[in-house]
């Protein structure tokens, strides 16, 4: 399945929520190449709740239905920006569907 490019508008639009509200930074400071921990201020337990706030959001969602979103332990090391997000959703869903 190939996203079009609303759809993937709509994730990053997602993620940047999950993400500004997570951080407590405005919506309009997270962008793509944020870092998580340098620019939005996460520490690891921040990390972790969002991580489950993803997976939450993105199970069972718009694009794929009975979906299990999980972020492996390996694919959270990976993880450094804004936009290492969004594309990892991107993938996962991409490959599902």
């Amino acid at each position: 399945m190939t996203l079009t490019k609303e759809q993937r508008d709509e994730i990053e639009k997602r993620v940047f929520g999950l993400v500004s509200e997570q951080s407590g930074e405005s919506f309009n400071y997270v962008i793509p190449t944020a870092r998580l921990k340098k620019d939005l201020g996460l520490d690891s337990m921040d990390f972790i709740e969002l991580t489950m706030e993803l997976e939450e959001e993105f199970s069972s969602n718009d694009f794929v239905h009975d979906f299990v979103f999980d972020i492996s332990d390996e694919e959270q090391e990976g993880i450094k920006t804004v936009g290492d997000i969004v594309n990892l959703v991107i993938q996962k869903i991409e490959a599902e569907g």
